[in-house]
């Protein structure tokens, strides 16, 4: 395991997540990025299976795509909201691709570009309530 390690060192600084997943599930190596990301230190992810750090996370569209990765070696770029354990949401975009321990996985925060896409949909809805409104109300004023 010490190999893998020093294996995917390169990826030690980077500001993106990056994770192994083996075959079996459990993780092989962790960046100080998705340390962050994910709220937990190498020592409670290396040697643990995702679903024993992320319960319920085999009912999800991810847990699809790294099965995907790791059975039948397809490499995928989805983005992916994602429910913590301590109630918050991120998202981020994912490059899951095959590698010989498993599946490396590459993950970019996008949480503050989602919460501002968010923000403007609801700006833009209520924007449009209120043309509707102020639009039947000009009607009602012309029909007197």
């Amino acid at each position: 395991m010490q190999m893998t390690a020093t294996m995917y060192s390169v990826f030690d600084n980077l500001l993106e997540g990056v994770q192994v997943i083996s075959r079996s599930w459990e993780y092989v190596y962790v960046n100080d990025a998705l340390q962050r990301q994910v709220n937990l230190s190498k020592e409670a992810l290396i040697g643990h299976t995702i679903t024993e750090k992320f319960p319920g996370i085999e009912n999800t569209l991810l847990y699809k795509h790294i099965e995907n990765c790791l059975v039948n070696g397809i490499a995928i770029q989805p983005q992916n909201e994602f429910n913590f354990p301590n109630g918050t949401t991120g998202w981020f975009e994912l490059r899951i691709q095959p590698v010989e321990e498993g599946a490396l996985i590459f993950s970019f925060d996008i949480t503050p570009q989602k919460m501002m896409e968010i923000e403007l949909r609801t700006l833009n809805e209520e924007l449009g309530r209120r043309v509707a409104e102020s639009t039947e109300e000009l009607k009602e004023s012309l029909h007197r």
